[in-house]
Order: structure tokens, then sequence, then C-alpha cells
């Protein structure tokens, strides 16, 4: 994130809205320590700002998965639900054995 912020046009009308958000989260140790100001900051002033490289749907909705996965391990809840979702897609992934970017990533899928 760190490194979409940098990359950001401080030129921008829209960017320079938010330069003081833009400046401070710039700032890698920024990051250390959030607080819930912090990640309110970060969804309503810097999370507009960046700008998707593509829009593959799947892999956003994989991503959300594993950051739920992720979070509520750090909260000690329950996440019985999106394992079982994150395991039958790394089982799907499995058996597409054929495509090179799951041939890479072929070490993960088997731990998973």
């Amino acid at each position: 994130m760190v490194a979409e912020i940098r990359r950001l046009n401080e030129e921008n009308f829209r960017v320079r809205q938010h330069i003081p958000y833009v400046h401070k989260f710039q700032n890698r140790e920024a990051w250390n320590c959030l607080t819930a100001m912090d990640v309110n900051e970060i969804k309503e002033h810097i999370a507009p700002l960046i700008v998707p490289l593509n829009d593959d749907e799947l892999a956003k909705r994989f991503d959300l998965l594993m950051y739920t996965v992720e979070l509520a391990k750090l909260q000690t809840k329950n996440a019985t639900k999106p394992i079982r979702s994150m395991i039958r897609t790394t089982e799907a992934l499995s058996k597409l054995g054929s495509i090179p970017q799951v041939q890479e990533q072929k070490c993960i899928i088997e731990k998973v």
C-alpha cells in the first residue's frame, strides 16, 4: 500500500483534496500500529484514490476471503465458513495443474 500511495500524482485534483492523509500514509512507519481512526482515514481518504491494476473479480473475492480469515484469527473469532470456502477454492485450483500460475503456487495450494 505504501508503494501505491507513493505513486499517487500529487498534482491530481482528487489527490490534492486528501493530501494530508496521503503524506501521512506514504510513511511506512504509519502502518506499523494502525488505530481505529487510522483505519477509518485510510478507508475514507486513501482507498478511493488507489486505482486497481486489473478488474479480476475472482481474485478480489479470494483476497477478501483471505483477509476475512486473517481478521477472524486476529480477533479470535470463528472462521469456519470462510476457511471451508478457501479449502474448496484451493481444491479446485489443485485440479488445474496445467496452468502456469497454478503450477507456480503448487506448494502453497498443497499446504492448504
